[in-house]
């Protein structure tokens, strides 16, 4: 029995799957130039010619792989042959030889000359045949289509298009993208196929199959091009758009910027085209955010040189105006140009709020008496803001993200305070200036200081919808992985802020009040660095904590709630401040209403708890009956 590894069902498998490949390449070239020529009314500018050369390459490539694989259908139709001859040649061989075995037996039984024996059972003369193999033909199929530009260079040129012809192009394209791409896959497949059981015919150099595929995806490049350019265009209202901007479309769509040229992006485009850049790629404002404050300092001071004289340049006036709910929130960005994005974005919110106020009042949107009283303290609050009056660094009130700065950072400036305060602080302890006592008090007795009061998400017992507290998140206020994620973030804070020239070479206090205080230390852990930590009746610090020996560390404290609690080791496991050896405790003050504690009977106990809680929430505030706290503090802060 003869073999060949070669399976004609096989080869004849590759052969109809290129053939009708091929048929397919060539068929396309109707309805893609109909669409090409849709696509190029009314599109003009350096954009359209790109256009037009990409289509004139993808069609001449697209041709080329057909001829590629009908030559391929022919050379393994010949290798076909061939093997079919090779195996003819092997059974003729086998059967020759069978026969000479038969007469070569019959020789050694025959009893007389083999010429007139009646015992031969095969012709005497039977020469050998042919016995040099069918030399099998190597096949080399190669094909590799050309790269396509999209990009203009960003020229200061105008391109015009009409979205809806652009649209005609991209889903006719993306249609014959998808039959091309089920093809290749049946190609790859009976290739595969081939070379498995065809291994008689060697193979040479062979490059179609990755030529196919990156011809598909040109194709496919080119799509995402074309849409990304209607997008624009539909963005912009129609019309024309600078070559600056499809240019930046098409690299953010093809490949990811780094940073520095996304800093470039943000440095150099006009307002307006950068709104339309960004609305089809959001995504890069997150990558804005991801870069490191330092490199966003950097930048920023490099958009308007030393000597220009302006405040802020042109450049810096369009960021801070167009997109102000951006660079008010950018670590990196100096403090008085956030604190003017935010006062910007403060009318947009106001409108925001004041919709929302009137769909609760109108029973159209739900939250009822409590959500209105929120929402007016929010409208009032954001007028001070719009007014100037209050100085935002921060405010996303969808995250219960908000930081109000006080005081004025410039050449005067020797101190920052950051203020952390406790449980239960929400969006609303800001709206009434509840928290923002301490920081007041400081900023206004002590020239040269800088406060942040700090909330940069929910803290522990705080609600989400309203001023009223949720007592069942209050628990987090003694949980370690909440304190520990509030430490990174505060960190994060510290070090976008710290890249303000005014602000950077400058003593750095850190006060919190009650949480606060396990916030701050946590940030300590995350690698912040202070100056002097203050604890105003502190909570707690992560088991890992350790004081740094720069930073000097002080707890003040009435004996109040808090204090009692952390008596019986109910709070962070006696790792509290006024017990941990890292900290300096001043003795207890004394309270307006201390002598009620000293009532210990049974129906004394709701007059003494409330008298704690008092305790607990007077040293955060800047009431007369807190004036030997404040004095002190007034002092450690100094120092």
């Amino acid at each position: 029995m003869v073999s060949l590894a070669f399976d004609v069902d096989v080869a004849d498998a590759l052969v109809r799957a290129v053939s009708d490949a091929a048929v397919e390449l060539r068929g396309q070239g109707v309805p893609r130039r109909l669409a090409v020529e849709c696509a190029a009314e009314g599109f003009s500018g350096a954009y359209a010619k790109l256009f037009t050369t990409a289509c004139v390459v993808e069609s001449e490539d697209r041709v080329r792989l057909a001829r590629v694989l009908e030559g391929l259908a022919e050379d393994v139709g010949v290798a076909k042959l061939k093997a079919q001859e090779e195996l003819a040649r092997q059974e003729e061989v086998a059967a020759w030889e069978a026969r000479e075995a038969a007469r070569e037996a019959a020789r050694l039984s025959a009893p007389g000359p083999l010429s007139s024996s009646p015992w031969m059972p095969v012709p005497l003369y039977d020469p050998e045949p042919f016995d040099v193999a069918v030399a099998p033909p190597s096949l080399s199929v190669m094909f590799r289509p050309r790269e396509r530009v999209r990009a203009g260079g960003g020229s200061g040129a105008m391109s015009s298009a009409v979205p809806a012809s652009l649209r005609v192009f991209v889903g006719q394209s993306r249609g014959s993208n998808g039959v091309l791409d089920t093809h290749l896959t049946r190609v790859r497949g009976a290739w595969a196929g081939f070379t498995g059981s065809c291994s008689w015919v060697p193979i040479d150099s062979v490059t179609f199959l990755s030529g196919f595929q990156f011809l598909v995806s040109e194709n496919e490049e080119d799509v995402a091009w074309i849409d990304q350019v209607a997008d624009a265009f539909e963005r912009a209202g129609g019309g024309r758009l600078s070559d600056v901007v499809l240019a930046r479309a098409s690299v953010v769509r093809a490949v990811p910027v780094g940073d520095a040229e996304l800093l470039e992006i943000f440095g150099s485009l006009s307002g307006e085209d950068l709104g339309v850049l960004l609305a089809g790629s959001p995504e890069l404002l997150l990558r804005l955010q991801g870069i490191d404050p330092v490199k966003i300092s950097e930048w920023w001071a490099g958009l308007n040189p030393v000597g220009v004289g302006e405040e802020y340049s042109r450049q810096q006036d369009a960021l801070l105006e167009g997109f102000p709910d951006v660079f008010g929130a950018l670590d990196g960005v100096p403090a008085l140009a956030r604190v003017r994005a935010n006062r910007v974005n403060s009318t947009v919110l106001l409108k925001a709020v004041e919709i929302e106020l009137r769909g609760v009042e109108s029973g159209e949107l739900a939250g009822g008496g409590d959500r209105a009283d929120f929402l007016r303290e929010e409208i009032a609050y954001l007028k001070q803001v719009e007014s100037g009056q209050v100085q935002l660094y921060l405010y996303d009130r969808g995250q219960s993200r908000i930081v109000e700065m006080i005081g004025t950072p410039g050449p005067d400036t020797q101190r920052v305070v950051t203020y952390v305060p406790g449980t239960f602080t929400g969006l609303g302890s800001f709206y009434t200036g509840g928290v923002q006592q301490i920081s007041k008090y400081l900023a206004d007795n002590l020239p040269g200081t800088v406060a942040f009061v700090y909330k940069d998400g929910l803290f522990p017992g705080e609600g989400d919808t309203s001023a009223s507290p949720n007592m069942l998140r209050v628990t987090e206020a003694n949980d370690p992985e909440t304190a520990r994620a509030a430490g990174e973030q505060l960190a994060r804070f510290g070090r976008g802020m710290r890249t303000d020239p005014r602000l950077s070479a400058v003593h750095q206090i850190g006060i919190g009040h009650s949480w606060g205080v396990a916030n701050l230390t946590s940030s300590e852990v995350a690698g912040t660095e202070y100056r002097t930590v203050i604890s105003l009746s502190g909570a707690g610090m992560l088991p890992e904590w350790q004081p740094r020996p720069k930073t000097g560390y002080v707890d003040l404290s009435y004996w109040d709630i808090l204090q009692s609690a952390q008596q019986q080791g109910y709070v962070w496991k006696g790792n509290n401040p006024r017990r941990h050896p890292g900290f300096v405790s001043f003795p207890y003050y004394e309270g307006s209403d201390d002598e009620v504690l000293e009532d210990n009977s049974i129906p004394g106990v709701v007059d003494r708890l409330k008298v704690l809680m008092d305790n607990h929430n007077l040293i955060a505030t800047d009431s007369k009956d807190n004036r030997e706290v404040l004095e002190d503090l007034v002092e450690l802060t100094k120092a």
